[in-house]
């Protein structure tokens, strides 16, 4: 099925959303290039993007296929697959993830659910979140993998290097606590 929307003057995907007022009084910048832009009356359909992605989103959240399929068409429209290679998009990847680790270089430990950090940090930081993401979902369609797939058949991997009554409470490796695991027999004794 094709998703309908409209394009504005600039090209932009504008996507129509229902069930919004026809004009409503919000302002928000819009950025494009390096031109800013203040907007103070828009009409709806404009006017709803949240509304828009929570319907993109579904009740569950985002899916690892929208994303993918986000991204094909993002790069499809600005003609950036010739440069979509795994190399380049894992050295992109790469780059983000250092990105993402300067926000906590020199803070030290940092808590469960950042305490005392600001508004822009946690912004910034799910930014930065989002770079990564993107790019790992990217290199995975790229790569002909399935993410979602693959992760699944991680956790299982784990799990089985990392039963519960060998790892609970320890962050050794595998390699450490199996080592002293006493070994494991089936109902037949094997």
């Amino acid at each position: 099925m094709t998703e309908k929307y409209v394009k504005d003057d600039e090209g932009n995907r504008v996507f129509p959303v229902t069930g919004c007022p026809p004009y409503t009084i919000i302002f928000f910048t819009v950025y494009s290039g390096e031109r800013e832009t203040h907007i103070a009356s828009v009409p709806k359909f404009l006017l709803c993007w949240r509304k828009r992605e929570r319907e993109i989103m579904g009740e569950n959240g985002v899916t690892l296929e929208e994303l993918k399929k986000r991204m094909a068409e993002f790069a499809s429209e600005r003609d950036w697959d010739q440069f979509h290679s795994p190399r380049n998009l894992l050295l992109a990847l790469v780059g983000e993830v250092g990105e993402l680790s300067e926000i906590f270089q020199w803070r030290g430990e940092v808590a469960r659910g950042l305490p005392g950090w600001k508004a822009e940090d946690r912004q910034h930081l799910g930014e930065e979140l989002s770079d990564v993401l993107l790019y790992l979902v990217r290199l995975s369609d790229v790569c002909g993998v399935d993410l979602g797939e693959a992760a699944l058949r991680k956790l299982q991997l784990n799990a089985n290097k990392y039963p519960v009554h060998l790892s609970k409470g320890t962050s050794r490796k595998h390699t450490q606590i199996n080592a002293h695991a006493p070994a494991v027999v089936d109902s037949n004794g094997d």
